[in-house]
């Protein structure tokens, strides 16, 4: 049986980062860094490149809940109960 808690909610939600950034990673050991300006307090997106790894970092954040559930339900020997499945 396992037990996974807390997939529904955001890490750091209520915090406002300075700076958005992503590594992607490339072939052969490199990566592209991609670095842009938050949106400042009352400012829409923040501008394209902003709003572009806004995007990339929410859909990365969800496949890691995926992920995280995956493993879970993997490793469970007769059930999984996840309290965010209850919706």
């Amino acid at each position: 049986m396992c037990f996974v808690p807390g997939l529904d909610r955001s890490v750091g939600a209520g915090e406002r980062p300075l700076l958005r950034w992503i590594d992607l990673p490339r072939e052969r050991d490199l990566s592209d860094l991609i670095v842009a300006p938050a949106p400042t307090i009352g400012e829409e997106g923040g501008g394209e490149l902003s709003s572009y790894l806004a995007g990339l970092l929410a859909q990365r954040a969800r496949h890691e809940r995926l992920r995280l559930m995956y493993v879970a339900a993997t490793r469970a020997d007769r059930r999984c109960i996840s309290p965010a499945l209850r919706r």
